[in-house]
């Protein structure tokens, strides 16, 4: 299964994965473009290390355009980040 753009769109992904099935059955590709955009950029990203953590050999995760510095500075993930966890 190919995954792009998800864009922090985390309940779009927990549907997805619901419908196209669990990673202990299907090998899946992300293409990066996790973050920014959506609300979820910090779920999406945590989510998905865990299902790389406990499927290793299933899961192939891609960097996109939106994991970089530059990117997240111009969207939203900075900013969810710091409001999520700056003191």
């Amino acid at each position: 299964m190919v995954v792009g753009d998800i864009h922090g769109q985390y309940y779009d992904l927990c549907h997805m994965l619901d419908k196209a099935g669990s990673p202990e059955d299907i090998n899946y590709l992300f293409l990066g473009d996790y973050v920014d955009r959506g609300i979820f950029g910090v779920q999406i990203i945590l989510l998905l290390m865990s299902i790389k953590i406990n499927f290793p050999t299933k899961v192939m995760l891609l960097r996109g355009n939106h994991e970089s510095r530059s990117m997240t500075e111009n969207f939203t993930f900075r900013q969810e980040v710091i409001d999520l966890y700056d003191e």
